[in-house]
């Protein structure tokens, strides 16, 4: 149940994200995965590695059906791709480094 919570949030926070990017079209025409990025770390930080894989995938899979196919928006969403994923590993390796570190201080 625990994990369901993890990747039920992941797809709220996505969900958000593409929410306030379609009611504010003006504002995020340029930027289209500006609230993305914020969802994806935001998932990183709170709900873990996987779920924010699927954040990846969805964040995406929006950005390609709602924009244009030129090739402009492909590279956007492969550069995002691969942001996200260096984002998560990165927090999941910090959170092992913060997790092996408490484990060593409870044993001394």
């Amino acid at each position: 149940m625990r994990s369901l919570a993890r990747y039920g949030g992941a797809v709220i926070l996505v969900f958000a994200a593409a929410l306030i990017q379609w009611s504010l079209p003006a504002v995020f025409s340029g930027r289209p995965f500006f609230l993305f990025f914020a969802a994806t770390f935001v998932t990183a930080v709170f709900f873990g590695f996987r779920p924010t894989l699927l954040a990846i995938a969805l964040a995406s899979a929006y950005v390609l059906y709602r924009s244009d196919t030129s090739g402009m928006t492909a590279m956007q969403t492969l550069l995002f791709a691969v942001f996200g994923l260096a984002l998560a590993f990165a927090v999941a390796a910090r959170q092992s480094a913060e997790q092996r570190h408490a484990t060593a201080e409870r044993e001394r």
